[in-house]
């Protein structure tokens, strides 16, 4: 099965993965699921961090594909994301328009 088939198959079985805030815990889930080495309850130490970020992150783009590609598998928090760059944007200063600003110059 491929890793795709799997993440979507626990975005059907466990609803709470598919929320933004949550998403650690699927991640952590189907690394379980993929690497015998961390089955039990293993202390991830610095080295196993580094080894597996790269499958972490595969992970995460992953949910992020399989939940624009199914409506039903998205979270109740999934549009929020865009509102939550734009707050977070603002608070550090930058002005209403940024992007498009930064588009703009790319082009000329």
């Amino acid at each position: 099965m491929k890793l795709y088939d799997k993440v979507k198959q626990v975005l059907i079985m466990e609803p709470l993965a598919r929320e933004r805030k949550l998403r650690g815990r699927a991640i952590w889930f189907l690394l379980k699921q993929e690497d015998l080495r961390m089955q039990g309850e293993p202390l991830l130490t610095k080295e196993m961090f580094i080894d597996k970020w790269p499958a972490m992150q595969s992970i995460n783009r992953l949910i992020c594909k399989v939940q624009e590609d199914n409506i039903m598998l998205r979270g109740k928090d999934y549009g929020d994301k865009d509102r939550l760059e734009q707050e977070r944007m603002l608070e550090l200063g930058y002005q209403p328009g940024y992007n498009n600003d930064i588009k703009l110059h790319k082009k000329i």
